[in-house]
């Protein structure tokens, strides 16, 4: 579903006008009035794709209607997740009970028929199933939102989608306040990444921890060892590691390279080599209104690998000081996670 990286025909169909007149509608509860825009829809469409969006959103709206207005409980589904995700406790599920909560609701779980649908794209998802539910698509990775499917959209994307998105950034998931309790990452009180923190006393050697051996990250190992820096490689190709916080905690300096250059788009990397105590070589599409980029090195995207590594040679002499400066700005955590909480809660206070 989302191996290209352009829009298809009719993926977007909730960005037509008239799907957003009809959330407008919706989420003032004058469900009676969406119903009716709904089967003007319906009748109106002749291509298959366009007369199903509307038949769901019907349905959609004929569920809500049927709401009491006074329930407190907002039943949720996963589906199409990574394999060993856990519905019951996961970063995700979190996020939203405190968005709940905030509305004076809760969450629970129902597979079978949930008010919300949050799905993914790491496997096949049973549309069919939940065909009266608002969904949500969650991306953990550098891809575009569909919006055939989805009603709303976490993602990476900076962009709202004419109010369709919410960015949701992975770092912000793995902060102590939403993060579960497992040995894949090692959770973070938010005040961390606002203050500076004491560099690892060690040589010049570098890590790199990774499992994708991506084309610009092979060419700045190699520059690199051609200026006499060694790189360790750690990783499911090279040496496989248990604990990413510890083993960075050998090295002064990491290499830090996101998958793919898109902004907005910035994973645990950055955050797990502030964590470790190393001075990041930073390759990707973090937000500067977000992070103290200018105080860390960051590669240019729009020069070649052997230029950006003569830059962070001639960087590497002038800070050598025994803090890492603060790598959030500060109030970066509250004000992201405030715009999150705020847009969540929205939509559940419209809708539910």
């Amino acid at each position: 579903m989302f191996g290209r990286q352009w829009f298809g025909p009719g993926s977007q169909l909730a960005l037509d006008d008239q799907a957003l007149l009809f959330e407008k509608i919706l989420r003032k509860r004058e469900f009676s009035k969406a119903i009716e825009v709904a089967n003007l829809r319906i009748q109106n469409n002749e291509a298959i794709g366009y007369k199903g969006y509307w038949l769901r959103q019907r349905s959609r709206a004929i569920r809500l209607q049927g709401r009491s207005i006074n329930r407190s409980v907002i039943t949720l589904a996963f589906d199409g997740f990574w394999n060993g995700f856990n519905s019951h406790n996961n970063e995700i599920l979190n996020l939203l009970k405190h968005c709940a909560y905030l509305i004076g609701s809760r969450i629970e779980i129902d597979s079978e028929d949930p008010d919300i649908l949050i799905f993914s794209c790491f496997g096949d998802v049973s549309f069919n199933k939940y065909k009266n539910s608002t969904r949500i698509l969650y991306l953990g990775e550098n891809v575009r939102p569909d919006y055939s499917q989805s009603d709303y959209s976490l993602s990476f994307d900076i962009s709202e989608y004419c109010g369709r998105n919410i960015y949701l950034p992975l770092w912000l998931l793995r902060s102590s306040k939403y993060a579960i309790n497992t040995q894949d990452y090692k959770m973070y009180n938010s005040t961390e990444l606002e203050t500076p923190r004491l560099v690892n006393n060690a040589g010049n050697t570098v890590a790199y921890i990774g499992n994708n051996s991506t084309p610009n990250r092979i060419e700045a190992i190699n520059e690199l060892a051609k200026n006499g820096i060694i790189v360790d490689c750690f990783g499911s190709q090279t040496r496989p590691v248990t604990d990413k916080i510890e083993t960075l905690q050998n090295y002064q300096y990491s290499l830090c390279f996101e998958n793919t250059y898109t902004p907005g788009y910035v994973t645990e990397k950055l955050i797990d080599s502030f964590i470790g105590g190393t001075r990041p070589i930073y390759w990707g599409g973090a937000p500067h209104s977000i992070f103290n980029l200018s105080e860390h090195f960051v590669c240019d995207p729009y020069q070649d690998m052997k230029t950006n590594i003569k830059d962070f040679l001639v960087w590497k002499q002038y800070n050598s000081g025994k803090y890492l400066p603060q790598l959030l700005k500060t109030g970066a955590f509250e004000k992201t996670e405030s715009y999150l909480t705020l847009k969540l809660s929205k939509i559940m206070m419209d809708l539910f």
